[in-house]
């Protein structure tokens, strides 16, 4: 700074350690506010003298850290509105009502299964409405289905209650039995296990299926019985799935000549089944 005086060399020295202060603060405070921009470089003469500059550089330099945390709407303080939830959801329901009575059986047996996944137990009359007098059999089938997931004893009750006119319902019926859990009793137990032994593969397969949600000690009889007689490559598959979850002695050691290929295992008449479908596969 030569040509100062030394009363303005001094005012530039006071000025110029005021700004380096001021970069300093700015650069490592915890303030979320901007501060103000800088004041204008102040001229002596035919010199200038820049303050440190202020930039957004700065600020998020001392600010950035909240900003890079992520929102969990799971932390304790993101507690949800249950009157606003369940607002939201009786809206919800009404349009799927609404949906259930479409003249489009796409519309209809979507709401069907909306109804279900959202455990609508309010909504079992519609339900077993679709189910018995709907004019599209897809519809009945996954009205259900849906039934299965109310997970009911209501639901239950109907579902063992009725005569389907088609395979297709039966199935299905079928296979809301099999997702019962906490309306889950002996009864239902029975009746899929009876069904394991069904002519129509499709049945027994479902069946077998719904066996696998539920461990009981006579499981592994009709299982093992499935496999030696079966030759539906799909119903053997979910036999043998169905057999691993039992956790018997007898269970195990035919599962294991199963995979080793023992003579026991290519004896059963699943085992044939399996081995084609393999080759259509490879």
């Amino acid at each position: 700074m030569a040509g100062l005086t030394p009363r303005r060399a001094g005012v530039a020295a006071l000025l110029l350690g005021l700004g380096w202060a001021a970069c300093v603060c700015l650069g490592h405070g915890e303030s979320s506010v901007p501060p103000k921009t800088p004041p204008p470089p102040i001229e002596f003469g035919t010199e200038r003298l820049y303050p440190c500059r202020w930039s957004w550089l700065h600020w998020w330099e001392a600010n950035r850290d909240p900003y890079l945390l992520s929102i969990s709407q799971s932390r304790g303080d993101q507690k949800p509105d249950q009157k606003v939830l369940a607002d939201y959801r009786g809206k919800a329901v009404a349009a799927l009502e609404k949906g259930a009575r479409s003249a489009q059986p796409g519309v209809r047996a979507a709401s069907a299964l909306a109804l279900g996944r959202m455990g609508e137990d309010g909504a079992r009359a519609t339900l077993e409405r679709m189910a018995t007098g709907d004019a599209s059999v897809p519809v009945r089938v996954l009205a259900l289905v849906s039934l299965g997931l109310l997970d009911s004893p209501e639901a239950r009750a109907f579902l063992l209650g009725q005569r389907f006119p088609t395979d297709e319902e039966v199935e299905a019926a079928f296979a809301a039995l099999g997702l019962l859990d906490g309306a889950d009793d002996a009864q239902v137990l029975l009746g899929l296990q009876k069904a394991l032994g069904d002519a129509r593969p499709g049945l027994a397969t479902v069946s077998a299926w719904g066996l696998r949600r539920r461990r009981d000690p006579a499981n592994a009889k009709f299982l093992m019985a499935v496999l030696v007689r079966s030759k539906s490559p799909w119903l053997a598959s979910e036999a043998v799935l169905s057999l691993g979850r039992e956790s018997d002695a007898p269970s195990g050691r035919l599962l294991v000549h199963i995979v080793l290929a023992s003579d026991r295992g290519r004896a059963l008449a699943a085992w044939e089944a399996l081995e084609k479908r393999d080759r259509t596969l490879r």
